[in-house]
């Protein structure tokens, strides 16, 4: 199988598949994290990789993907959530679904810190997490 342009004219330069196989995660050069399902992608017929693509959610990240992992299930309960570190060393967090507007702007689905009531001077603050390097792995 081939997901030709998954992130369009940028290069992938990562990607991970949710736990119970439903979506594809990827990452890309152009600051983006793509959320492809991955079941259309494998429905028969030709175009099916190639409409996958097409309504792929596109979730804009401060800097490109470098690494990408989805919030893992624990008894059967779980929050649908997916994590992108980037390049810049920041952290995306968004909301992996299906319940909430399926167009492909994902900027919806972005998670941020609620930090009204507390002081965060550990990396964390309006805009989520950030580090002063690369994030190389995530965990969640």
């Amino acid at each position: 199988m081939t997901l030709r342009g998954v992130n369009g004219n940028a290069n992938p330069l990562c990607c991970s598949i949710h736990p119970n196989d439903s979506l594809l995660a990827t990452g890309g050069a152009d600051s983006s994290l793509n959320l492809i399902q991955w079941g259309l992608a494998l429905a028969p017929g030709q175009e099916s990789s190639v409409k996958a693509v097409e309504d792929a959610i596109k979730i804009p990240c401060d800097g490109p993907p470098i690494c990408i992992a989805f919030a893992k299930v624990d008894k059967g309960r779980s929050f649908p959530a997916v994590a992108a570190g980037c390049m810049d060393g920041s952290v995306r967090l968004a909301y992996c679904g299906y319940d909430v507007d399926t167009s492909n702007n994902g900027n919806d689905r972005i998670l941020l810190p609620d930090v009204s009531h507390r002081s965060c001077s550990n990396g964390i603050d309006q805009n989520g997490i950030t580090h002063s390097r690369y994030v190389k792995a995530v965990y969640c």
